[in-house]
């Protein structure tokens, strides 16, 4: 005899807020049984079990025919779909993972509504996931009917047999959100973006709405170092005004046909599994808008911002440095990256053994192809087209003396005996576009010595907050720009060599011809 296994899809949504109306089961308290879960370990709600109730009811007509079975049993301690193939996309995505109880009850042949109805620990209805329910369940002799149902929950199957599976479903949350650039523009266009994250693992989707003269562009979904989504929408709007636009992110299930659609869609009416926000984008008119840059201001490289416009012609000292590499020794960066707290790392890619000279400034470092003279400062200037702003790190280091400026600001300076060992790590926040960076060092013996930077990034806001942030980064895969591809080039700026700038300036080699620009 085969028992033939149908998975009818019935789904109850978010009704969970209200009381449960008559006839749902109530119960005593729950007790536990075996390795079962007391808790939804998933999701910050209150169900602790379920219970059941099982009607027999007319087959034609639908009506009530017989006493009500009531049962209650605790979630179990697996999840669905659990890898099992009969449930992946039955409906959950495979790498989905959902809480269920589960209630197996022999029964006469006919027909059954289910109705299954999480529980407190105090067996009362939950006020957190709602009742689902099946209607006219069919039970045949001598074959198994299972019936898989969802309990919707708020944000954050029987037998010759009836065999009820009810699956708790959260709603996504946002972790953040915010603008690429601005909510105000006078270019009638903005980036928005939203951050977002779902504990039962579900795909998720971007769903938005605007007003009809508004053009959205949807670009590709990513996903963050930590595991989240992360949704942006270009908005171009008609002209001068406010217009707000609305980003949901919906969780996702595959309905009966095998279609991934949103859980939402899948739940009973009214019911909704969504996480929004309604943000506004401020478009400015023409006059508003500053196309020139004040006296005393120009505008940057990529003419992206103006920029305090002090300039003055660069000394030429008479040659150029060629850039060799700089010398190795097992001091250099043998003490590991420290951090501006104090935190130190040592490990193989910042430096962590004086017995090779194994550290990033071994690794990176550049200098002169010949010696220089006591105290005698060389460095380079270096065009960087940031495509991406946001958080970056700085890790540098030289023999014996060395300093980083970015866009004519000091952001780094080293000094002091054997502070060589140490590999620096400094954050910093560039903005989309061109910045000049400007690296010096200087050896106190006259000898060949050693120079070397990286700029590491970007990261998400947040990253370099503060030692331990940063400590936790990935630098390694993350090497945005290094001194190590300055081979072969040359060293433009010294003191007796290159060009010489006035105090409070940089050499800028962005344009046609060199400048002092700070």
């Amino acid at each position: 005899m085969k028992l033939k296994h149908t998975l009818p899809l019935l789904i109850c949504g978010l009704a969970a807020c209200s009381p449960a109306e008559e006839g749902q089961p109530q119960g005593p308290a729950i007790e536990q049984t075996g390795m079962n879960l007391r808790t939804d370990v998933l999701g910050d709600t209150d169900v602790a079990g379920m219970g059941y109730a099982i009607a027999p009811v007319d087959c034609d007509t639908g009506e009530v025919a017989g006493e009500v079975i009531e049962l209650i049993r605790d979630l179990e301690d697996i999840l669905l779909p659990g890898g099992h193939p009969g449930f992946e996309d039955r409906p959950f995505d495979a790498a989905s993972a959902h809480l269920f109880a589960d209630a197996f009850q022999a029964l006469p042949v006919g027909c059954y509504d289910v109705v299954a109805t999480p529980l407190d620990a105090d067996g009362q209805p939950s006020g957190d996931c709602a009742p689902a329910s099946a209607q006219g369940v069919a039970v045949a002799d001598g074959q198994v009917t299972e019936v898989t149902l969802i309990s919707q929950c708020q944000g954050d199957d029987t037998l010759g047999a009836i065999d009820a599976l009810v699956a708790l479903n959260h709603e996504p949350s946002l972790v953040d959100a915010y603008y690429a650039d601005s909510k105000f523009t006078c270019q009638n266009q903005a980036t928005l973006c939203v951050v977002a994250e779902d504990v039962d693992q579900d795909p998720l989707v971007l769903q938005t709405r605007a007003g009809d003269d508004v053009v959205l562009t949807l670009a590709e979904p990513q996903v963050n170092e930590a595991g989240q989504s992360v949704f942006c929408v270009t908005v171009e709007v008609p002209g001068p005004g406010e217009y707000p636009i609305t980003l949901s992110v919906l969780d996702q299930a595959y309905d009966a046909d095998g279609n991934l659609v949103p859980i939402e869609g899948l739940l009973g009416e009214g019911q909704t599994s969504r996480a929004s926000i309604t943000m506004p984008v401020h478009a400015m008119g023409a006059d508003a808008c500053i196309c020139d840059c004040p006296e005393g201001f120009a505008l940057n490289a990529d003419a992206t911002a103006c920029e305090r416009a002090l300039e003055a012609e660069p000394v030429f000292n008479g040659e150029f440095m060629d850039v060799c590499e700089g010398d190795d020794d097992d001091q250099f960066g043998a003490l590991g990256a420290q951090f501006p707290g104090g935190l130190v790392v040592r490990n193989a890619f910042f430096g962590q053994s004086f017995d090779e000279p194994s550290g990033r400034l071994n690794q990176v470092g550049i200098w002169a192809c010949r010696a220089t003279g006591r105290n005698e400062w060389i460095g380079f200037t270096a065009c960087i087209d940031v495509p991406e702003g946001g958080e970056y790190v700085i890790g540098t280091a030289g023999d014996d003396q060395s300093r980083v400026i970015i866009d004519g600001q000091l952001v780094f300076a080293q000094a002091g005996q054997a502070s060589y060992r140490t590999w620096w790590m400094i954050p910093v926040v560039l903005t989309p576009g061109v910045h000049v960076i400007e690296l010096q060092g200087q050896d106190s013996g006259g000898f060949i010595a050693t120079l070397g930077a990286d700029i590491y990034g970007p990261f998400p806001a947040g990253s370099t907050a503060d030692d331990a942030a940063m400590a936790a980064l990935d630098y390694e895969n993350n090497v945005f720009w290094t001194t190590g591809d300055q081979l072969g080039g040359t060293f433009q700026t010294g003191t007796n060599s290159g060009y010489a700038c006035p105090e409070g300036t940089s050499l800028n080699l962005c344009g046609d011809a060199p400048t002092c620009t700070g």
